[in-house]
């Protein structure tokens, strides 16, 4: 049997609701004075008399990032992938080439995004959980007014390149 407890460090939460059950101030001593890996705040609902997890998140990623690391954990440990190792973790007397990981790394990327999207009720962008797998990405959308020429410009050649295409086939 597998047993998993998630434990998030305070960073990973707000820890506004757990200032106010102290009643303390929203200082970064205070903060700091909490103890490490406080539980999600809960608050019951009346209607069904349940206690509900109320989950203030950091943003940023921070869900795909936990998801991510954990996927990624479960699949090393279970050994169904190759992930790669920082130095330091590479104790094995193993070898594994650039290929066994990149496929490690997409089946995790894979996973880790099901799982999020699952853990979410939605699908987003998948920009966080890939983050959290490759790294940091670089991504520019530009605004319509500072490529409206190039768009223009190629729509006319399309075009007429179409037209050509159309009229010598006939």
């Amino acid at each position: 049997a597998l047993s998993v407890k998630l434990r998030a460090d305070n960073d990973f939460y707000s820890l506004i609701p757990h200032l106010q059950t102290w009643n303390l101030d929203a200082t970064s001593q205070n903060v700091s004075s909490l103890p490490d890996f406080l539980p999600c705040p809960k608050v019951k609902d009346e209607a069904t008399g349940t206690e509900k997890l109320v989950v203030n998140k950091t943003g940023m990623g921070s869900s795909a990032a936990l998801v991510t690391s954990l996927v990624g954990a479960m699949l090393a440990f279970f050994q169904v992938v190759t992930l790669p190792q920082t130095s330091k973790q590479q104790t094995t007397l193993t070898t594994t080439t650039e290929e066994e990981e990149k496929k490690g790394l997409k089946v995790a990327h894979n996973l880790a995004q099901i799982c999020h999207c699952h853990a979410q009720g939605k699908v987003g962008s998948g920009f966080d959980v890939s983050s959290a797998i490759y790294g940091s990405h670089i991504y520019t959308r530009f605004s319509k007014h500072v490529i409206a020429s190039l768009l223009e410009e190629l729509e006319e050649k399309a075009s007429s390149s179409s037209l050509s295409n159309t009229l010598s086939t006939k």
